[in-house]
């Protein structure tokens, strides 16, 4: 009977820990290309700013 409990519990811990894996490697995709796209605004600002000759604005963007 231990042995049915045992791997009952098992099999729900083992569900559950797929389920949270997968909904996780769904949403961290999504959460990595907005700071990408971020961080991307950023440099092409700075490069917007070096190029104008403002090279202390620009550093501190980067």
């Amino acid at each position: 009977m231990s042995r049915d409990i045992y791997r009952s519990k098992l099999f729900i811990f083992s569900v559950i820990f797929l389920f949270i894996l997968l909904m996780s490697s769904d949403v961290l995709p999504g959460w990595n290309i907005s700071v990408q796209s971020d961080v991307d605004k950023l440099i092409q600002e700075g490069k917007e700013l070096y190029k104008s000759g403002e090279y202390k604005e620009a550093i501190l963007k980067f």
